[in-house]
């Protein structure tokens, strides 16, 4: 798991005002240091033009979304949520990997 929210929140607010975000795959130097920049290649990227955010929690069975989950997750579900449908959706995953 990440240590923080901060990219993820900084996705967040940054992505209405520019309506698309460009993904290229990158590889930290052989070196092991981060004093050389990221090798970029930039011929594999991918543009995405929509994206939505939605809580783990909020994913379930028949979602497009269902197939990002891993049998391990342990999302976070607010107190005030019952039946969150995350829960049918792991136990089915669960279920499926036994």
């Amino acid at each position: 798991d990440p240590p923080s929210s901060k990219t993820l929140d900084s996705l967040i607010e940054w992505y209405p005002k520019v309506k698309s975000i460009r993904l290229e795959p990158a590889a930290m130097p052989r070196d092991g240091t981060s004093k050389n920049p990221p090798d970029i290649d930039s011929s594999l990227s991918i543009d995405i033009a929509e994206i939505n955010f939605l809580n783990a929690w909020e994913i379930g069975l028949a979602s497009m979304d269902a197939g990002a989950i891993d049998p391990d997750s342990t999302p976070v579900i607010p107190p005030d949520i019952s039946n969150a449908p995350i829960l049918a959706l792991l136990e089915s995953i669960r279920r499926k990997n036994r």
